[in-house]
């Protein structure tokens, strides 16, 4: 997996690279795929233990979203 790389420790712009690598932080990797959708949606969510998700909002969900320990959820 890629490190986080914060602009306010670097002093500068991240590159595109370090960039893609922020988002493969957050989401285990840049092929993981993605679920996009503007409907609400009514499906229960499990983000299992190790991995990571990352939602871009607006989320409508009305099932739930459960977080096993050692996973991570970034919404946006």
């Amino acid at each position: 997996m890629a490190n986080l790389t914060l602009r306010s420790v670097k002093g500068s712009a991240l590159t595109i690279e370090e960039l893609d690598g922020n988002f493969e932080y957050f989401t285990g990797s840049l092929s993981s795929g993605s679920f996009v959708n503007s409907n609400t949606q009514s499906l229960s969510l499990t983000i299992s233990s190790s991995y990571n998700a990352l939602l871009i909002g607006p989320v409508f969900n009305s099932g739930s979203i459960t977080i096993q320990p050692g996973a991570r959820l970034v919404i946006l």
